[in-house]
């Protein structure tokens, strides 16, 4: 029982000792950062050189929603779509198509769509003599995809 309340002790004390020496290191922060800067200019040969502004020091980020790029959805039928087989861009459109395809994270939206444009001119390309007509509404799909 003694044994398990000095533990408790040693353990709350370590505890302590952490959280205090934490909430110091911000003073040696600022304090490095300041003679960082001061070097900097220094190098650089800059004269006048503002303070900075300790609560506003960060750069203002644009909001979630103004980053957000809403990508036109284009669609085809099944009939441009079953003569689009020998390319691999039906395979893209079926990979989006499928279950997980429609459950994508942007980023791997970005991926299947930057795929998806360099594959538009090299389908087109092996299509137009069979079909001319679909090789160029693909290339109007593209033209629609890169806005």
């Amino acid at each position: 029982m003694k044994k398990i309340y000095i533990f408790k002790r040693v353990l709350v004390s370590l505890f302590i000792i952490a959280f205090l020496s934490g909430c110091s290191r911000q003073s040696q922060l600022e304090s490095a950062l300041d003679e960082y800067r001061t070097r900097l200019f220094r190098v650089l040969d800059i004269r006048d050189y503002p303070k900075p502004d300790k609560f506003n020091s960060t750069l203002p980020f644009p909001s979630s929603a103004e980053l957000k790029v809403n990508i036109p959805d284009v669609q085809i039928n099944l009939t441009e779509f079953y003569g689009l087989k020998h390319c691999e861009f039906a395979a893209l459109v079926a990979q989006r198509n499928s279950a997980l395809g429609k459950a994508q994270f942007p980023s791997q939206r970005f991926i299947y769509e930057y795929s998806l444009l360099q594959k538009f001119d090299s389908c087109a390309s092996q299509i137009e003599n069979e079909n001319p007509a679909l090789a160029e509404r693909l290339l109007e799909l593209k033209h629609i995809k890169k806005k």
